[in-house]
């Protein structure tokens, strides 16, 4: 039995062993600002594994088009081959009959970290991986980008 004297602190390291286990708690992607989320979501458009899949030289494959979420809003300025990627919400995409958008699925943010998955339907890929960030900007992690 721990003395009366010492029980105050057992207590206190307890509670703080306690807390210091649980798992860091998840934070919305959606509270980055904008400039955070834009540099984000180039960083996807950007990722090497996955140029060769936008086929820029197919007719109506430009400009880039991403359907638009919480945390892919309309007026964000990305760009992908020297042009504006287009920002449009699921009606808009069906509107125009567009299959060839990116879609961005739910994101996983803790700490410094942001875990994504991003598809491409009309080509059958889907990238995954997790973006680090360091100070003040973001950079590309793992990740990997697969053929469906």
């Amino acid at each position: 039995m721990i003395p009366n004297t010492r029980r105050p602190l057992a207590l206190l390291l307890t509670a703080s062993l306690c807390l210091a286990a649980r798992p860091a708690p998840r934070q919305s992607p959606d509270s980055l600002p904008q400039s955070e989320r834009q540099q984000v979501l180039q960083l996807l458009l950007d990722l090497p594994d996955l140029q060769h899949f936008y086929h820029a030289d197919l007719p109506g494959r430009l400009p880039v088009k991403f359907q638009t979420d919480a945390f892919v809003t309309p007026g964000l300025p990305l760009r992908k081959f020297n042009q504006p990627v287009l920002l449009l919400s699921a009606r808009q995409l069906r509107q125009r009959g567009s299959r060839d958008y990116l879609h961005l699925g739910p994101l996983r943010r803790r700490h410094d970290t942001l875990d994504f998955r991003l598809g491409y339907a009309i080509e059958g890929v889907l990238a995954e991986g997790t973006l680090i960030r360091h100070t003040n900007d973001w950079r590309v992690g793992r990740y990997s980008v697969v053929e469906q």
